[in-house]
């Protein structure tokens, strides 16, 4: 999170003034905390594949200011001028107020894009770019400025920007989750207005009165926003919630939960209601518990009555897995608002347990919606678990009748910053594996999805269920399978149930289906007894304009029952990409390929349009594109001029190639490594919360220690510390493959001791190149630095959210691998670099 940048030389410091470790410390903080609280507000306000573009908007910011920082002549002098510094934080925090608010009045909505064809939404994503850069530009003013006149003190100055940075990504969770989003924004906001009051009196300037009017804004807008978020609106696209003015909703670092109703109606809940339960039947009072404005859960009015006497909790689709395995002990991972809970003890189950991953929702419903729930998550018989649901199960040795999962998707952004595309731990081979492994004999796995034609998400899952099957030794995975399907009430988009189980099914369990299916108007897709015939049954089930069952029927046989080579043949040609995801590549949501994209708004029939159509293929890329030119007018085209002068320095290419390197390579380390740690911490809380802190405060304490190693010799003990860095990242990837799994039994405390223990040796690695480059270029010509450290701010822009491209068409341990490799074009730079001139004499960098 460093930038700092030099356009003279930067004599060493005899004595670090004591004010630039705290200050440098604190405008870290500051623009790590912004960075992941954007990263809620652009979630709520657009989609979860905004999370890359903040990484990258942050970095366009950093290294426009190293720009200029190595242009404009007020950042010229050979000393620090504390007056110059509290300029930048002051606009720094004023930015951070005026962005914000900016960016709240800005209206994007991306599915218009793909549904109405308004391209005008463009112009309003190029704002949302422009606005929320701008405070990362001051920061980077404000960081850059202290490093650039750092000299022999570089290596203490990035220890205390990464530790700043560090304990900014720790201390964020605690502001959103207590605070909320906005409140938390200018909370930062006012904290730096802080520091530049302090550097004013450092300065031995008086303090002007628009530091302390911009601290009172700030602090005043926090105070409004904890009285009452609304205060400062954080707006929902129209394509999320209709009609919606935010009348009830809490922030979590997992997700902004909204609360909608209550209202009387037909509703599906991620499964299809019975087409025998006709409008003459009495509709069902509900509310609906938004996660960042989509991916909505039911809460139901049982407020006087109980589960059991509500006729309609019988007549949907996903109640099927208890027809299957009467009186189950259930096993519900997302309740969310508890409809499945609800439906578990409408068929009788025993006993409920349910995982929910947001905290919030389960606050609601345990509190404010308790009357109306009927005291649902109070019962006896129901256990609400705050946990995700692959790190509970890894966790317990419970088994379970029936493990229900409704419709569970990842829509909502990683707080990490580290997620797109809707990666989920819960539709991959390890965790069907998982699941299966915690059922009791005859037990099942239940998965609602969506069906769509052609079909794409049930038939994912039936070929990921095939895979997990023979992995645990299943002869004939076909016969462990049954799917039932139909249209949801009123030709409303289909739904499927699969229901999976480590045995084959007995025909009495297949005959208790299809009565109960019959009965409702549900359809059997894929029969274990039944194999697919053309004409047959399957054949004459009734259609749909949205529901094409002999279209679908087929394509399940083939999945499970075909043979392994015609398997491959068929997955390898068919439409969409059904590869089963391993954990090392969790896009079970990205069925998307060249293919598909020639015509990405034609996507066939089904869902709702975001989960129909590729808008992350249209969004990134375009997100992308716009970063990258603005990367190149604000960052490269200014240092044009700079570099000019520049063109007859000896290794003046290499080392710009060795700091381009370091950073492609470090945001795609760092990135994959959050991912692979998802499960074992528990989800993208922990994950964010251990692992982003641990590796950015071992690399700052690498820094500090990179001195030792390169004082005499940045070329030769730089080579060295890349050389172990090479090595270091294979086997760091070897320990989260292969070591890892095999922890899953331990307690979550000493999970948390074991990451710790497991990144200290790369994250100790990882923190040395940067101070490293900055010695090496200083030792050509200082005047290399700040081109170098620009092209590092846009290398790193573009590994932001290149990687994730990678990983899509491969594994987070190919980019990981990859990372080596960036890190191995860095050491040969390094080493093919002319050696240092000797260095000038010592003086202080620090005005008095």
């Amino acid at each position: 999170m460093a930038v700092g940048l030099a356009s003279s030389a930067a004599p060493a410091a005899s004595a670090l003034p004591r004010f630039l470790l705290p200050a440098i410390f604190v405008f870290a903080l500051a623009a790590l905390a912004l960075e992941v609280a954007l990263t809620r507000v652009f979630s709520v306000m657009t989609f979860h594949h905004s999370v890359y573009l903040l990484i990258g908007l942050a970095l366009l910011g950093f290294g426009a200011a190293g720009s200029v920082i190595a242009l404009h002549p007020r950042f010229s002098g050979p000393r620090l001028q504390p007056a110059t510094l509290a300029d930048c934080a002051w606009l720094f925090a004023l930015s951070i107020v005026v962005s914000f608010l900016a960016t709240t009045k800005t209206l994007f909505d991306a599915e218009a894009i793909a549904t109405h064809r308004d391209f005008s939404q463009f112009f309003a994503l190029l704002m949302l770019l422009l606005w929320t850069a701008l405070p990362f530009f001051f920061a980077g003013l404000c960081i850059g400025y202290i490093v650039s006149k750092a000299g022999d003190a570089i290596n203490r100055i990035y220890f205390a920007d990464l530790f700043g940075a560090g304990c900014g990504a720790l201390g964020v969770l605690l502001g959103i989750n207590y605070l909320g989003g906005p409140a938390t924004i200018f909370a930062i906001a006012a904290a730096v207005a802080l520091v530049a009051i302090g550097l004013r009196r450092v300065a031995a300037q008086r303090v002007r009165a628009r530091d302390v009017l911009t601290l009172l804004v700030a602090a005043g807008l926090c105070a409004a926003t904890l009285y009452r978020d609304a205060a400062v609106p954080v707006p929902l696209p129209a394509s999320k919630i209709a009609d919606y003015r935010g009348e009830e909703y809490r922030w979590h670092v997992i997700a902004r939960v909204d609360v909608v109703g209550p209202e009387v109606s037909y509703p599906n809940f991620s499964g299809a209601l019975s087409r025998a339960y006709g409008p003459d039947r009495p509709p069902l009072s509900h509310m609906k518990i938004y996660q960042d404005g989509q991916a909505f859960t039911g809460l139901v009015r049982l407020e006087g009555t109980s589960p059991r006497e509500l006729e309609i909790l019988g007549h949907y689709l996903q109640g099927v897995g208890y027809v299957a395995r009467p009186q189950p002990k259930v096993l519900v991972i997302g309740p969310g608002g508890g409809i499945d809970v609800a439906i578990a003890l409408h068929h009788g189950a025993t006993h409920v347990t349910g995982v929910e991953i947001n905290p919030r929702t389960i606050d609601y419903v345990r509190g404010p919606l308790d009357r109306f729930a009927g005291g649902l998550y109070n019962r006896p018989d129901v256990d609400i678990v705050c946990a995700e649901g692959r790190h509970y199960l890894t966790s317990s040795d419970a088994r379970f009748d029936v493990i229900q999962l409704s419709g569970v998707d990842t829509f909502t952004a990683l707080s990490s910053g580290a997620t797109a595309l809707s990666e989920t731990y819960l539709y991959t081979i390890e965790a069907l594996e998982d699941f299966l492994a915690h059922l009791n004999p005859g037990g099942m796995v239940s998965f609602s999805r969506w069906l769509f034609s052609p079909d794409r998400e049930t038939l994912r899952l039936a070929v990921t269920a095939r895979e997990a099957l023979e992995r645990r030794g299943v002869a004939n995975p076909g016969a462990c399978v049954m799917i039932v399907a139909a249209p949801a009430w009123f030709d409303r988009s289909p739904w499927s149930e699969t229901l999976i189980k480590s045995e084959p099914f007995t025909r009495e369990e297949v005959q208790r289906v299809r009565e109960w299916c019959g009965s409702r108007r549900f359809d059997v897709l894929y029969d274990p007894f039944v194999p697919y015939a053309p004409g047959g049954e399957f054949d004459t089930l009734e259609a749909t304009d949205k529901y094409e069952p002999a279209l679908a029927a087929p394509l399940f046989d083939r999945a499970l029952r075909a043979p392994r080579a015609e398997l491959e043949a068929f997955v390898a040609n068919y439409t969409y990409n059904i590869r089963p995801c391993p954990d090392d590549a969790p896009f079970f949501f990205d069925y998307y390929g060249f293919k598909n994209l020639r015509n990405p708004l034609s996507t066939g029939k089904g869902g709702f349009p975001v989960t129909r159509l590729p808008l992350a293929h249209i969004f990134m890329p375009a997100c992308m594109l716009m970063v990258l030119v603005l990367g190149a007018l604000l960052i490269m085209r200014p240092l044009r001029s700079h570099a000019a002068g520049l063109r007859s320095q000896p290794g003046r290419r290499r080392i710009l190639a060795y700091f381009a390197a370091i950073g492609l390579a470090f945001i795609a380390v760092e990135i994959m490594i959050l991912q692979k740690l998802m499960v074992f911490l528990g989800g993208p809380v922990y994950s964010m919360a251990i692992t982003l802190f641990a590796i950015l405060v071992y690399c700052g304490a690498g820094a500090f220690l990179a001195k030792r190693f390169t004082a005499r010799s940045p070329r030769v003990g730089g080579a060295a510390i890349l050389l172990l860095l090479c090595a270091a990242i294979p086997c760091t990837a070897w320990v989260l493959n292969e070591v890892i799994p095999g922890l899953l039994w331990m307690s979550h405390p000493v999970r948390c001791a074991v990451t710790l223990v497991i990144l200290l040796p790369i994250g100790l690695l990882m923190g040395m190149p940067f101070p490293t480059g900055v010695r090496a270029a200083e030792g050509l010509n200082p005047q290399l630095v700040p081109l170098g450290w620009s092209v590092n701010a846009f290398a790193t822009v573009f590994g932001s959210i290149g990687c994730i491209f990678v990983a899509l068409s491969s594994s987070f341990t190919t980019v990981l691998h990859i990372g080596a490799a960036i890190y191995g074009v860095a050491l040969l730079a390094l080493l093919l670099s002319p050696p240092p001139r000797p260095s000038p004499p010592a003086n202080s960098a620090v005005a008095a």
